[in-house]
């Protein structure tokens, strides 16, 4: 939806165009891509839900119930912040030289990803291999894992304000961010987009470090 350029496809939400099932969505590109996108959400939403009290039913691990009802705040609160996207949108900042609409759309970003997330470790936790291991993992290694997951939380928000800010490419070459005859690793110039998008390969570089 995104890359298409298609998240205002309809200006208002939760309805597209004022119906549940808009005039012209299949045979146009931009509404197929952003009104399917709002049926998966609500097809999502109810899997979530019938997730969530199945196991509150069935497991006894409380923090397990409690991760299942987490992603079904989160998705929920995914659909609002969505639909805040396209009802803002015409509010301008002036200061950040963007729309309160697309602030939203960066944080709808990062918390799609949390959900994923939060979604893995659902069923990772109901496997049979993780309720058979037989070793914890030690304070230490538990402790640089939340390290990475604070890193790859910042990261994802980072490449998201990037991604919004059209900022992909506003350093147009790798590895070096100056080119020419003589490449230098730092930009040779320098405003808000240089900077998210060269703030986003330095984060790349350190969760290579930390993740291995």
């Amino acid at each position: 939806t995104t890359s298409i350029g298609a998240g205002m496809a309809f200006s208002d939400w939760p309805l597209s165009n004022g119906s549940l099932n808009p005039i012209g969505w299949l045979d146009n590109l931009s509404y197929f891509a952003e009104h399917s996108h709002r049926l998966s959400a609500g097809v999502m939403s109810c899997i979530t839900l019938a997730l969530a009290i199945w196991i509150d039913r069935v497991e006894t691990r409380a923090w397990l119930r409690k991760l299942a009802w987490f992603a079904v705040v989160l998705v929920l609160a995914q659909a609002v912040v969505g639909g805040l996207r396209v009802l803002l949108d015409r509010l301008h900042v002036d200061m950040l030289q963007t729309s309160v609409g697309r602030l939203f759309a960066m944080l709808h970003a990062c918390l799609a990803q949390f959900f994923v997330c939060t979604l893995i470790a659902v069923a990772v936790s109901c496997t049979r291999g993780w309720r058979t291991r037989v070793l914890p993992a030690s304070a230490r290694v538990r402790r640089v894992g939340l390290i990475c997951c604070g890193l790859l939380c910042l990261q994802v928000a980072i490449a998201a304000v990037m991604r919004h800010s059209f900022a992909g490419l506003a350093i147009p070459t790798f590895p070096y961010s100056t080119p020419g005859p003589d490449p230098h690793w730092l930009p040779a110039e320098w405003n808000f987009r240089v900077a998210i998008h060269f703030a986003h390969r330095c984060m790349a570089v350190v969760l290579a470090v930390v993740v291995a």
